[in-house]
């Protein structure tokens, strides 16, 4: 099965195209969230921007969009699915416990519990399996009829498993073999060649065994499932009844090895474990990154509201060639808490550039030139995201890197290159130079200003 997901709308791609450098912002937020009120410095809520996860990919990134608005048209149907693939995930670790344990129980167990954790770990993995299953049930259950490109593609995948006959008998069996009483009466089923050798070995039960005829080319009985036991007595069985009954079933090479007996009664629940750890294993595989793809649009969600919340405009951007705002909010200033929003302007700007040339911003120290610049790089990371920026409308162009250099947020941080802070700064731009291609949007905010201006 190919992996799902709801960030990448082709099956089984994972990988972020998208190239960022913007620790230095995500520092600035982080910094003026830290400091507070009290230092001057506005919070903002927590996890938001730490989920941004741009793509350079516009299909992606309309994707996205997409999905997000379905789940602001339905917010229950995000919370629903949100559970159902926590409590996925939740199986998913006891799976890979499971797995790990597995060996390490199996050495430390007597030869007599051999074949009883043979079946308990049988058990234990179908009851597993089954979980997580009707988990899945309830997924496509609660999708319904949705709309989205991603929503539609993971409505298929769960339903490519759950809405045919063989989940029903995967499902019937991982119940059997679930429920099955721990005492469960057991028959070794053996088949013999023309020598004498084992060359098959099955576990059955009694209550589903008859003997229907005598094969004489194997040295043994067929048997049939799913008939009565009332059948099962046969007069040459009933002839060597004291005999077998005094024989010991079979006798192990050496002290302290499992023996014959343990091996097959415990071989055919040990190999059923082994099917049913592989099937469940797929399952997680397409499955596994839902629910980590769902904080994304859980975030997206709340950055969504409370913008609405605040009466600010919303827009989905287009992308395109250049890039062309109207009435640009910056979102930091945005997103802060409702109790700040009375010692706050929001002003909103308008900015366009075409795909050829830069901007240059200056003005008077405090006029806001790094505000405007933060705005413009946030915008863009958010957007790219496949999220609304605070805006009435935008036009914009997809980088595939995007480097940002704000000389304010680096006073805090340690002597990276053994250097001052001039030459630290030398070198992060000379990083930047050298990962650089043709068509990355690089954003500097007063790059050295701590040097002399009339030098």
């Amino acid at each position: 099965m190919n992996k799902v997901s709801l960030l990448c709308r082709a099956n089984g791609q994972v990988a972020n195209e998208f190239l960022s450098d913007a620790g230095e912002l995500i520092r600035l937020w982080t910094a003026e969230s830290q400091n507070g009120a009290s230092a001057g410095g506005l919070p903002m809520p927590s996890a938001i921007l730490p989920d941004i996860r741009p793509s350079a990919d516009v299909e992606d990134i309309l994707y996205r969009q997409n999905i997000l608005r379905e789940f602001c048209a339905d917010d229950m149907l995000l919370a629903e699915l949100n559970g159902l693939f926590r409590r996925f995930d939740d199986c998913r670790d006891e799976w890979l416990k499971q797995k790990r344990n597995r060996r390490q129980a199996a050495s430390n167990q007597p030869l007599s519990n051999y074949g009883e954790l043979a079946r308990l770990q049988c058990r234990n993995m179908a009851g597993l399996l089954k979980r997580a299953l009707l988990l899945l049930r309830e997924v496509r259950q609660r999708l319904g009829s949705p709309e989205s490109d991603g929503l539609k593609q993971l409505a298929e995948a769960v339903g490519h498993l759950t809405e045919n006959g063989s989940f029903s008998d995967l499902m019937s069996l991982c119940g059997r073999l679930e429920y099955r009483a721990p005492n469960q009466p057991t028959d070794l089923h053996v088949w013999l060649d023309s020598l004498g050798r084992i060359v098959r070995a099955e576990l059955c039960d009694h209550s589903q065994i008859k003997i229907v005829e005598r094969d004489p080319e194997p040295k043994g009985w067929l048997a049939r499932l799913g008939e009565s036991v009332t059948e099962f007595i046969d007069k040459s069985r009933t002839a060597k009844t004291e005999s077998m009954n005094a024989a010991t079933p079979c006798e192990r090479v050496r002290q302290g090895s499992v023996g014959l007996y343990e091996q097959f009664t415990s071989q055919p629940y040990s190999s059923l474990t082994d099917l049913l750890t592989d099937l469940a294993g797929k399952l997680f595989d397409c499955f596994a990154g839902i629910a980590d793809e769902l904080t994304f649009y859980s975030s997206a969600f709340k950055y969504c509201h409370i913008l609405v919340e605040r009466g600010l405009p919303l827009t989905y951007p287009t992308f395109g060639e250049n890039t062309i705002i109207e009435s640009l909010c910056d979102p930091y200033r945005s997103l802060t808490p409702t109790e700040y929003v009375g010692t706050l302007s929001i002003v909103p700007f308008d900015f366009t550039v075409d795909a050829k040339s830069g901007a240059l911003v200056y003005g008077d120290a405090g006029s806001g030139k790094t505000t405007f610049l933060r705005a413009l790089a946030s915008a863009q990371l958010i957007a790219q995201s496949g999220l609304p920026i605070p805006a009435k409308r935008a036009e914009l162009r997809v980088y595939r890197q995007l480097f940002i250099e704000f000389t304010e947020a680096e006073d805090t941080l340690t002597e990276e290159y053994g250097a001052g802070r001039f030459e630290q700064e030398a070198h992060r731009i000379c990083d930047i130079i050298d990962r650089l291609e043709p068509g990355g949007l690089v954003i500097l905010d007063e790059p050295f200003q701590s040097t002399d201006p009339t030098e």
